[in-house]
């Protein structure tokens, strides 16, 4: 019974955007249900149902731009796959920023900024990205969920399968890979300069 009146209420014409994420994450709390499960039974698609649940990572800042329709929710979208709360508030007011005509970005305007801005390639990182050690906590990169192609379904607009969405623990795996060279090249005798005599 309660399965069907969330269902129910999830299809009224009149449910916000943020209601129906909130509602289908609720509804699989409750029922077990995975995504393509409930997509199946409001007859939308898993990567539908999967765009809608990473609403509810939107912070409150963002919710507020969405709720007072600053943004839409392609737009918000964009700014609640960013892991960091700061960053999303940085990415939600670049998108709902006027210009001098009073135009705001458009939504390609504002994924190509989230891409560039937001999101750093595992290819050309100067670390090992199948290294454990190197900062322990975070693990590898390579089964890290905050890389694309742990996610496809939300990331379909990246191109790239290796592209890290966490730029606060790139760099701080890219800090953990500079000490390491450091420690490693002193161990050999060689001299080491760092700050602005390396700058000169």
């Amino acid at each position: 019974m309660l399965e069907i009146q969330i269902i129910e209420n999830l299809q009224r014409e009149d449910v916000s955007e943020l209601e129906e994420a909130e509602g289908y994450e609720y509804l699989m709390q409750q029922s077990g249900l995975n995504a393509e499960e409930v997509g199946a039974k409001i007859g939308k698609s898993r990567s539908y149902v999967y765009a809608r649940l990473k609403l509810t990572a939107l912070c409150m800042f963002g919710r507020h731009a969405l709720r007072d329709g600053k943004i839409d929710a392609s737009k918000a979208l964009l700014a609640a796959r960013i892991p960091n709360e700061q960053l999303q508030i940085k990415a939600v007011q670049y998108m709902a920023k006027p210009d001098w005509q009073g135009d705001v970005p458009s939504y390609r305007e504002c994924a190509a900024h989230v891409q560039h801005e937001y999101m750093l390639r595992l290819d050309a990182a100067r670390f090992n990205i199948t290294d454990v050690a190197l900062v322990p906590s975070a693990g590898s990169c390579s089964d890290c969920s905050k890389r694309t192609g742990a996610a496809r379904d939300l990331f379909a607009d990246v191109k790239s399968a290796d592209v890290c969405i966490d730029t606060t623990c790139y760099h701080q795996k890219e800090a953990a890979h500079t000490e390491r060279f450091v420690e490693e090249a002193k161990a050999k005798g060689q001299t080491v300069i760092v700050g602005e005599e390396a700058a000169e």
